[in-house]
């Protein structure tokens, strides 16, 4: 599960710090646009990872492994460097 970022939220910065929460012991895999995976997953299944964002649409895939299964899910963030 994705906790952050909010789909379909709008970054002010070029880069997102994701986490979430997957089943313990499993490895994981964050996504973005700019192709650079970052995982990191600690004894309860929380897991932390900073994506790189291109300018506009940029969709967050994480997908998790286990002995025996593979779960995916992904959140849909825009970055612009433009203040509001």
């Amino acid at each position: 599960t994705i906790q952050s970022p909010l789909a379909e939220s709008i970054e002010l910065k070029n880069e997102t710090l994701v986490t979430g929460s997957v089943a313990p012991e499993s490895i994981v895999v964050i996504e973005g646009e700019s192709g650079e995976p970052a995982t990191e997953v600690n004894g309860d299944g929380a897991f932390a990872g900073k994506v790189v964002l291109t300018e506009g649409k940029n969709d967050i895939t994480v997908t998790s492994y286990t002995k025996d299964k593979v779960q995916t899910s992904s959140v849909r963030v825009y970055y612009t460097p433009e203040d509001f």
